[in-house]
């Protein structure tokens, strides 16, 4: 498996890195905050009961390696 950079990940959806190293490599994904163990990317999005926006800083506390 070839590692990828959270800037990789970034560009390559079309989206924009809001925290965390953009040349740190990551280790998983995830959609909620609580499920960070550490070195994962974290998606904020908008759902009909939340918005992950509002976790990101707790996603980032958390050890996410970006948001």
């Amino acid at each position: 498996m070839v590692a990828r950079t959270i800037d990789f990940a970034a560009t390559a959806m079309g989206a924009r890195r809001e925290a965390g190293d953009g040349a740190a490599t990551w280790s998983g994904a995830a959609l909620d905050s609580r499920r960070i163990d550490g070195g994962e990317l974290f998606f904020a999005l908008r759902g009909a009961q939340a918005d992950g926006h509002d976790f990101a800083a707790a996603a980032a506390r958390a050890g996410a390696a970006g948001v």
